[in-house]
C-alpha cells in the first residue's frame, strides 16, 4: 500500500469528510466506514517533519490501516491511498482531524 499518483477520481463522484480522531464516518452509500486512529503532528520548529494520520477503512469485515503522511523532507502536500475500489486522498491534517476525498477506483477524471 503507498500512494497513487496520478489514479483516477471523478468529479461528480467525489465525496468528502472531516474526520475527528476515534469517531467513525460510514460513506459512501454506507459501504465504506472510516475511523481516524491516531494523528501524529511535529514539533512546532521542525520544519522537515511529517504530520501523520492513521485512518482504518473497512468494508465489512475487512480493514485495512493507512498512513496518511503529509509535509517531511519531500514537502508533501497531497497523500492518496487505494483501498476496497475507492481511492482516499487528504491535504489537510490538523490537531483537530484529517480532511478526507474518496471517489471510486475507474472513472474519468485524472486526479494530478
Amino acid at each position: 500500500m503507498g500512494g497513487c499518483p496520478h489514479q483516477q477520481l471523478s468529479l461528480i463522484h467525489i465525496s468528502k469528510v472531516n474526520l475527528v480522531p476515534n469517531t467513525t464516518v460510514t460513506f459512501p452509500n454506507n459501504s465504506v466506514s472510516l475511523t481516524l486512529k491516531k494523528l501524529t503532528l511535529p514539533e512546532a520548529l521542525c520544519n522537515d517533519c511529517s504530520t501523520q494520520a492513521e485512518v482504518e477503512i473497512k468494508k465489512g469485515k475487512d480493514i485495512q490501516n493507512i498512513i496518511f503522511l503529509l509535509g517531511g523532507m519531500q514537502g508533501k502536500v497531497t497523500d492518496t491511498h487505494e483501498a476496497f475500489g475507492y481511492i482516499f486522498e487528504t491535504s489537510s491534517i490538523t490537531k483537530t482531524g484529517i480532511e478526507m476525498f474518496s471517489s471510486p477506483t475507474g472513472d474519468t477524471y485524472e486526479k494530478q
